[in-house]
């Protein structure tokens, strides 16, 4: 169900649609109207209302999964350029270790590196036994790039490069999907007019019919002239039903 408003003027607005539409016919004419009809099944099931040509874009544009595909790559390719960016920050790490143990070289060396190293601990029975020694330490490392070869801009470059893409791509993605809406749209609106052409018509294929069997049971006409309107008939009939189909 269409409004009247959007049918006016249809037949004009269809005329300049037809060239740059005539790809999409032959790509995706059949996917287009099933996407109208879920689209529009909703509404009108629940309130009849007719559907507008914006009403329609709207739906499409906020429902249709290859816009929510578009816009997923999108965040990807910004957070992409966020992790790159980090390259140009400096890199701060913090670890903790815990040691025990009573092995004479880990225990000596230990000692030694932390200044607590005493003439007792020349024993021979500590040097060859020497006392579990429990270590504990916390470090806090910062590290900074000074020059990479410039591998970090040109990182930065593609993430940047890939950001543009991923958003052209998705205004790519609306475009398409708009010709697609304004296409079924238009086409769904010439077919209900030419439902009413094909009906008048036939009503007029029929009112001949009628007239010339009037005509030949007075004597008035020939029998061939009954049976060519009754071929002319046959054929609009054939072209409402197609209408109707379409």
């Amino acid at each position: 169900c269409f409004s009247p408003a959007s049918r006016m003027g249809a037949q004009d607005e269809i005329s300049s649609q037809i060239g740059c539409t005539q790809h999409m016919k032959e790509m995706g004419g059949i996917k287009t109207i099933a996407l109208l009809c879920l689209i529009a099944l909703p509404t009108l099931t629940c309130a009849q209302e007719p559907l507008s040509l914006e009403d329609a874009v709207r739906l499409a544009l906020a429902q249709n999964p290859a816009i929510q595909v578009s816009a997923t790559a999108a965040k990807v390719a910004e957070q992409r350029l966020t992790q790159t960016r980090a390259g140009y920050w400096p890199d701060v790490n913090y670890t903790e270790s815990f040691q025990y143990g009573n092995n004479p070289v880990y225990v000596f060396g230990s000692l030694l590196e932390q200044h607590q190293f005493s003439s007792s601990n020349f024993d021979l029975g500590t040097l060859n036994r020497p006392d579990p020694l429990t270590n504990f330490s916390s470090q806090l490392t910062l590290s900074e790039t000074l020059f990479d070869g410039n591998k970090t801009r040109n990182r930065m470059q593609a993430a940047h490069l890939a950001v543009n893409i991923a958003n052209d791509q998705g205004r790519q993605s609306e475009m398409d999907i708009l010709l697609e809406v304004v296409d079924g749209y238009y086409t769904a609106l010439l077919a209900q007019e030419g439902v009413k052409v094909s009906e008048e018509a036939y009503q007029t294929a029929q009112a001949d019919l009628d007239r010339a069997q009037s005509l030949r049971e007075a004597g008035m006409t020939t029998e061939s002239d009954e049976l060519a309107l009754r071929v002319r008939l046959a054929e609009v009939e054939d072209q409402r039903i197609r209408a109707r189909n379409d």
